[in-house]
């Protein structure tokens, strides 16, 4: 029987980690088996110039009410055609939107070939592209982004955000008027030219759907909606972070049941195998002893009887689509969270599931298997860069794991999210990383305010982070940090303190400064315990909830943190998710003549 995994659209930079690994893990195993990542092939087919003509007539169609609703956009409209006009030479476009709108349908055809030979520009080099190309290359086709969300009005279209729907993703009727809307959702028509007859032709018994983020929601049930009216008989199962994350909900009847047959809780190697497995067996569907499965039988919604905790050291190294010069490569060497006491965070018990009482402990993969899936995936993708996807590698576990890299002469760069432990103050240790080829963390200040820090549980000394901001600039690490506005009680003086915080460390922030609002999730410490924090939950009564609105009764609500946030994002000229950490590694690789690797510009004079 044949298995095909997919991933539906999130992220244009790299690959997500589950179909990869779960694609070889089945392989391991003896199964048949495909991964689809949609990710990274959909981008050839909606910046082609026959879509893109399709996008431009859509918004000729429908130019009067866009002009009206982007009045109230005018200075984010002008900053995007200034900047995609002088990028691509094409002349300063005029200052009236319904000006700009002219000018942009006065230069259709120009903008369709810039994008289409964009798109081929980064399939064919990617990063080899040097750092102001791609960042160019990538602003040219984010701006074919914003057109093609221009068409589908209101639904927006980023490469770093996903897919966006004025539907909500947690709202089970929701998600079923967005998955028929051929007016807002142009994945729909996507699927059914390019995704339905090649699945129809390869005929699986078991399509896998993993949906790691809320914003694969929509696109993963929309695939989901046409494979069913297909008539094709396969077995459609979901999994993934987040179906994990909403899996109790799914333990009663709902309309979303008509879309796939069961649910794949946690991790998914073992769940698929035996699912596999049953599903191959002279066609008996014995589902009551696959683990960790939710499944339909007779219309009741049934939980597998077997409950199965995944070790990380039985799985495979990831076998990925890459096709791309110098890929990013993500991979994982642990999972939850070796501190897990922040009172905001769900992290700690990503994959886990209180219906499969499965533990939420800590757990890292051996450090053997680690090494030798680093020596398999760079001799095999060569990639540019690895993106460790641990929610937090510790300073020893990080120390351990340069140690091993240079011991085994490893040629690599890596990058992880970490924590502002006291290891990083020491210099000496922050050269040995360096040397190793750590070129950048991911930690989080969360609050420049000690009260806060302290409140939210972070354990982290603001003298100890401006150190290792220093460190990091001297050992050339790129430091990129997370801060969350808002959290409850903080007032806005408090608030400030984490701006004051950046101004005075500007200089050794060298890569992404994330600022993000406080969200209320479930599964967190302060969910159990809100009353403690001054705040009372609202229920919104979303079918799948799992971020929650909330009244404070002291501090910033949640309308002043977003506008102290806006303000924020505007003083600093920030991006949300933006690519300056990727394009900072892409010049010090491809550049730096003294780099490690030795690659250098004669390399890409050749």
């Amino acid at each position: 029987m044949k298995t095909i995994l997919i991933s539906p659209s999130h992220f244009y930079l790299y690959q997500t980690l589950a179909v990869p690994r779960l694609t070889a893990y089945l392989k391991s195993k003896g199964h048949t088996v495909h991964g689809k990542i949609i990710d990274r092939e959909i981008y050839n087919f909606l910046f082609s110039p026959e879509e893109m003509r399709k996008t431009f007539e859509k918004i000729k169609g429908k130019k009067s009410s866009l002009v009206a609703t982007c009045h109230g956009h005018k200075q984010e409209i002008e900053k995007k055609m200034t900047y995609f006009s002088n990028i691509c030479s094409l002349g300063e476009p005029k200052a009236e939107i319904n000006d700009r709108f002219e000018w942009m349908l006065e230069n259709e055809e120009k903008i369709i070939a810039l994008i289409h030979d964009t798109q081929e520009s980064m399939e064919k080099r990617f990063t080899t592209l040097g750092k102001e190309k791609f960042r160019n290359y990538f602003e040219r086709l984010g701006f074919g982004a914003w057109l093609i969300s221009l068409a589908y009005y209101p639904t927006t279209f980023s490469l770093t955000m996903g897919i966006s729907m004025r539907y909500n993703p947690q709202v089970i009727e929701d998600i079923m008027l967005a998955i028929n809307d051929k007016e807002e959702n142009f994945l729909i028509d996507y699927y059914q030219r390019e995704i339905l007859p090649w699945l129809l032709a390869e005929n699986p018994g078991l399509i896998g759907i993993s949906m790691c983020h809320f914003s694969q929601f929509i696109p993963g049930f929309t695939l989901m909606n046409l494979i069913k009216q297909s008539g094709l008989s396969a077995h459609i199962t979901i999994g993934g972070a987040t179906v994990t994350d909403v899996s109790k909900f799914l333990l009663k009847k709902s309309k979303l049941w008509n879309l796939f047959d069961s649910v794949t809780i946690g991790s998914g190697e073992c769940t698929l195998d035996e699912l596999t497995k049953s599903l191959d067996r002279n066609g008996k569907r014995k589902l009551e002893d696959v683990p960790n499965l939710i499944y339909e039988n007779e219309g009741e919604i049934k939980l597998s009887k077997v409950k199965k905790d995944f070790s990380i050291d039985d799985a495979v190294t990831p076998e990925f689509t890459e096709k791309r010069l110098y890929p990013y490569i993500p991979l994982e060497t642990s999972v939850g969270c070796p501190y897990g006491k922040c009172v905001f965070c769900h992290y700690p018990f990503i994959l886990t599931s209180e219906i499969t009482k499965q533990s939420a402990c800590y757990r890292e993969r051996s450090l053997d298997l680690v090494i030798d899936d680093i020596v398999k995936l760079n001799k095999k993708y060569k990639p540019l860069l690895f993106c460790f996807t641990d929610t937090s590698i510790s300073a020893k576990r990080l120390e351990k794991l340069a140690e091993r890299i240079m011991e085994e002469k490893i040629d690599i760069y890596f990058w992880g999210f970490i924590r502002a432990e006291k290891e990083f103050t020491s210099l000496e240790f922050c050269q040995k990383l360096a040397k190793a080829g750590f070129v950048g963390g991911y930690f989080g200040l969360e609050s420049a305010s000690p009260r806060i820090n302290k409140l939210m549980n972070k354990n982290v000394d603001i003298d100890d982070v401006k150190k290792i901001l220093k460190n990091f600039k001297e050992t050339n690490i790129i430091a990129n940090i997370f801060c969350i506005i808002g959290f409850p009680t903080e007032t806005r003086e408090e608030a400030l303190e984490t701006r004051k915080f950046i101004i005075e460390n500007w200089q050794y922030l060298t890569g992404e400064i994330s600022l993000d609002p406080f969200y209320l999730q479930l599964n967190t410490p302060i969910m159990k315990d809100p009353a403690k924090y001054r705040i009372v939950p609202i229920d919104r009564g979303e079918d799948l909830k799992v971020d929650f609105n909330y009244k404070v009764s002291e501090g910033l609500s949640q309308e002043e943190t977003l506008e102290l946030l806006k303000q924020l994002y505007d003083e600093f000229n920030l991006t949300y998710l933006s690519i300056k950490f990727y394009s900072k590694i892409i010049d010090r690789k491809f550049f730096n003549v003294k780099s490690k690797d030795k690659l250098g510009a004669e390399r890409l004079r050749k």
